[in-house]
């Protein structure tokens, strides 16, 4: 269904919603990023101090994030017009060296673009310096390479470097405990087996 007065990151209406496809959010390029973009605008207003829907003021919480789908669905989805039966676009990589396609490249602008607005969101409204950002991403497979994703933290009593050494995204819940202040290890999971922090952050309370 449409979604009037939403507009992604990156400036695409949501008031037409494509309707080349007859399936769910996930079968098409621009739908895909207008469903991530609800969940942009929830964190937005929670950012700035207002319920998720923005209907009335609210506590700032003190964990808040959200999954993307758009660059998941751009790695994998072939767009098909059910109407014609033809493909409208094809999403992934288009040599080994990892060049996005076309309709993959949006996906990943759209991402980008949506990240920026949480920042300056939370630079505008004075929450930097209290704010810790993860960013990760869940692999695609199961072999050596597919496992391997990056994990960005950022805070501005962090200095910039690169820690090469192998991590989890099992991780992340014990590190925002931590830097929270809070005990890891008041999370059964990470009593359990035994989950570390993410190394080489410290953070001071």
């Amino acid at each position: 269904m449409p979604l009037t007065n939403v507009t992604t990151a990156t400036g695409q209406s949501c008031a037409t919603i494509d309707t080349l496809q007859t399936g769910s959010w996930t079968d098409s390029f621009q739908n895909i990023r207008c469903y991530d973009t609800l969940k942009v605008n929830a964190i937005l207003n929670q950012i700035r101090g207002k319920r998720h829907d923005g209907s009335k003021t609210a506590p700032v919480p003190a964990v808040f994030g959200m999954n993307f789908q758009a660059v998941s669905v751009g790695q994998k989805l072939i767009e098909y017009n059910d109407t014609t039966k033809t493909i409208v676009a094809t999403g992934g990589y288009v040599d080994d060296q990892g060049t996005p396609s076309d309709a993959l490249l949006a996906e990943i602008e759209f991402v980008d673009a949506a990240i920026g607005a949480f920042s300056q969101a939370i630079n505008s409204q004075d929450l930097a310096d209290s704010t810790l950002i993860v960013i990760t991403a869940k692999h695609g497979g199961f072999a050596h390479d597919d496992t391997n994703v990056i994990t960005l933290v950022s805070h501005p009593g962090l200095q910039a470097r690169t820690v090469t050494s192998p991590v989890e995204t099992s991780q992340v819940a014990p590190t925002v405990l931590q830097a929270l202040g809070l005990s890891p290890q008041s999370l059964e999971a990470v009593c359990a087996e035994g989950t570390q922090a993410l190394p080489g952050l410290l953070f001071e309370h």
